[in-house]
């Protein structure tokens, strides 16, 4: 699967948009947590693109702090 993680702080702004190869929506989940965690951030949008330019959320991953 192709997709992207936009990410966002904890006053909900965007911060930035990372673009990865996934297996498994699990394992997008875990890669846009990672991702969101290195960079201090609170949550990450996880998309699976279709390939066309479109594509659909396919979960929220929150950040423990």
């Amino acid at each position: 699967m192709d997709i992207r993680a936009d990410i966002y702080d904890s006053a909900h702004r965007y911060r930035q948009t990372e673009r990865f190869p996934a297996a498994t929506l699990d394992e997008a989940k875990t890669t846009a947590h990672r991702l969101a965690q290195a960079v201090g951030h609170s949550y990450a949008l996880v998309y699976v693109c279709d390939g066309q330019g479109g594509a659909t959320i396919a979960a929220e991953v929150e950040v423990d702090r």
